[in-house]
């Protein structure tokens, strides 16, 4: 890593992980520290681990037009099934709630694929999908999500359409750097 990424890596770092937890007590560190890790670790092994390098292995021998096609593919398939998955948070979290968390999901999913492609490693998806469990747990705490009127549903819904697109430009931005070999022949080996 280069000097500007490791300042720039600090930077963000100071941002988004130490900044929120000033002030907070001990107990919501705690919590945010322990969903992080319960949601980060076994959903980024599940889901990049296993079912998109289980697809990308699968799909080697298909007739997709291209490796990058193939890759494409397999990462919106198995980011689909990581927003579709959070399906069951509709009991705790409402319907509404739920569907914009599906949203975004699917734009973390396409982001932590990137990052397992580009990287061919897990623990960046990790990282990333850990500090953003991480935020919403140390600002919001284990409450249900923000109370939702029926005037601003279409406000609400958009934002997390935003939000999913921008975790999507960066996935593509990271992919169109990513050097695919190092990842396929680490899956087919």
């Amino acid at each position: 890593m280069k000097l500007k990424e490791k300042i720039i890596f600090t930077i963000l770092f100071i941002i988004v992980f130490l900044v929120p937890i000033m002030g907070k007590s001990n107990t919501r560190i705690f919590e945010a520290v322990t969903v992080g890790l319960i949601a980060a670790i076994p959903e980024e092994y599940l889901y990049r681990g296993i079912v998109l390098g289980g697809f990308l292995k699968y799909l080697k021998s298909t007739k997709l037009q291209n490796e990058k096609s193939r890759i494409i593919v397999c990462l919106v398939v198995s980011s689909l099934l990581f927003a579709l998955m959070h399906m069951s948070n509709a009991i705790f979290d409402g319907t509404l709630n739920t569907l914009c968390q599906i949203i975004q999901t699917f734009g973390l999913g396409f982001l932590a694929g990137s990052l397992y492609i580009a990287y061919s490693s897990l623990l960046a998806p990790i990282a990333l999908h850990f500090l953003l469990d991480f935020e919403v747990t140390i600002s919001q705490g284990l409450d249900q999500g923000p109370q939702v009127t029926v005037s601003n549903i279409p406000s609400y819904i958009f934002s997390s359409f935003i939000i999913a697109a921008f975790y999507i430009t960066i996935g593509v931005l990271i992919l169109r750097k990513a050097n695919y070999n190092n990842l396929l022949n680490k899956i087919n080996s």
